[in-house]
């Protein structure tokens, strides 16, 4: 349904994730990782599953170029995300992401990627599953940003409750 999906590096070095389709002939989307310094592990599953999906690393001119050279050499792609603002950055990514033919994203990363982009105004729709379990703990030290969405949709999936809301349309 998506041509990409996007996390953020302290999701991929907390879950070392495949961010894959795994619902039969599915088309793969390509992978992305936000990752302004390109701490990605050489040894990680994203890597190490090229053949099924390709994938993209979105860094930072702060971004070391031997830790670049090694992501290439791996069979990654970079996109270099330039501005002055994590705004900014974002907007750069999205807009060569879409040069490369990438024309939506599902961001499935935490908190930290989420907020960055509802800040940046680069969110069109929200799609939650609530599941009927409460989990408890220390709140993350995460920023916030508050969206106001049109209407919501709710609809049953299993035991869980899928929340949809439209932010905007392009």
């Amino acid at each position: 349904e998506c041509d990409s999906i996007a996390v953020g590096i302290g999701t991929v070095l907390a879950d070392d994730p495949l961010l894959t389709a795994r619902l039969g002939e599915a088309r793969q989307p390509v992978r992305v990782v936000f990752d302004s310094s390109a701490r990605l592990p050489l040894d990680c599953r994203l890597l190490a599953t090229l053949d099924e999906a390709p994938l993209t690393v979105v860094h930072g001119p702060e971004a070391a170029p031997q830790r670049l050279e090694a992501l290439l050499a791996a069979g990654a792609e970079t996109i270099l995300a330039a501005g002055a603002t994590p705004g900014e950055r974002i907007a750069a990514a999205l807009a060569e992401l879409g040069r490369r033919g990438l024309t939506s994203v599902l961001l499935e990363g935490g908190a930290t990627l989420a907020a960055a982009f509802a800040a940046a105004g680069q969110i069109d729709e929200a799609r939650v599953f609530v599941a009927p379990l409460l989990l408890g703990g220390p709140a993350p030290d995460v920023p916030v940003a508050a969206l106001q969405g049109g209407p919501t949709e709710a609809e049953s999936v299993g035991e869980d409750t899928l929340i949809r809301t439209r932010f905007k349309e392009w």
